[in-house]
């Protein structure tokens, strides 16, 4: 079988390992984020999301345009969504990355009735801008599959252009096999649920980065033929 390029695992579990190529020759891994509120506020001189007069706030947006916003004696501010961990698993499934991460923006809500994120994971873990990067390394040149993918990115600070993009949410041939609305989104539940046969987020209200990128992996793979046909036609 032929193999990419080997890569570091890092942040909570090191080792070595393969990145194998998919059957277009194409090095492909999958990505899912579990994402915390974040504070940020608009700085009125700068004009801009992602600066702050508040303490122990630094660094820029991660992106994401929360719903709700208020004002205060700083100027207005929203809450944002920030990637707290992150997985991705390469094209047979195994796990490559998996990590929590210390947001760079301060913390309003650990969103714990689905991320499962306590005050206990994060001590430990690896700052943003250093995970950021890391994973970054690992999507360089890489195909990456992702649900509602935008999402996770825009959690990470990270833009990726489309022909690098797979996500298992907007993807119509998924949506036909599974026989559902072609104009709906549905869910990675749903999805996994109708196509592999198996439960995912069950058991508990946590939702497990890992498993969610191993079903989106899993779920590329049924259609994988048909939708990079699509992309280079």
């Amino acid at each position: 079988e032929e193999e990419g390029d080997e890569i570091q695992i890092v942040g909570q579990e090191c080792a070595r390992v393969h990145v194998p190529l998919s059957k277009f020759g194409k090095r492909l891994v999958a990505i899912d984020c579990e994402m915390v509120g974040c504070l940020e506020t608009y700085d009125l001189q700068a004009k801009r999301w992602g600066f702050s007069g508040l303490g122990g706030i630094q660094g820029l947006s991660a992106g994401l345009g929360g719903r709700k916003k208020r004002k205060t004696n700083y100027g207005p501010y929203k809450e944002t969504s920030v990637a707290a961990r992150c997985a991705i698993v390469n094209y047979n499934g195994d796990v490559i990355y998996d990590s929590f991460i210390m947001p760079h923006l301060k913390i309003l809500s650990l969103r714990n009735f689905v991320t499962g994120i306590t005050p206990e994971d994060l001590v430990d873990a690896v700052p943003f801008e250093t995970a950021r990067a890391d994973i970054c390394e690992i999507l360089d040149d890489c195909l990456v599959a992702g649900h509602d993918i935008s999402q996770d990115l825009m959690s990470l600070a990270i833009t990726l252009p489309f022909s690098q993009v797979r996500d298992t949410s907007r993807y119509q041939g998924l949506r036909t096999l599974a026989r559902l609305d072609q104009y709906s989104r549905p869910s990675l539940k749903i999805l996994t649920r109708n196509l592999l046969h198996r439960d995912i987020q069950s058991g508990s209200s946590y939702h497990c980065p890992r498993e969610d990128a191993m079903a989106t992996m899993q779920l590329y793979k049924l259609v994988e033929d048909q939708w990079e046909k699509e992309m280079f036609e």
